[in-house]
């Protein structure tokens, strides 16, 4: 495993754990391991969009009642 794998999975994990990704994305583990490109990347990958794409989701059901 690589370490962009470890970021994707803390950036997983901590999005997963109810965090607004732009908060995540500014999180020292983040910025001290990665640059722009880097961070990029990150958002390019599946997992991180199917991980932000439920919290947008979610945040939209319990604006609307849904939930």
């Amino acid at each position: 495993m690589g370490a962009e794998d470890s970021l994707v999975r803390y950036v997983v994990r901590e999005v997963s754990g109810g965090r607004h990704l732009a908060d995540v994305m500014q999180d020292p583990y983040i910025t001290n391991r990665s640059d722009q490109v880097d961070s990029r990347r990150l958002l390019d990958r599946p997992e991180v969009i199917a991980a932000v794409g439920d919290d947008v989701l979610d945040d939209l059901r319990s604006k609307l009642g849904l939930k």
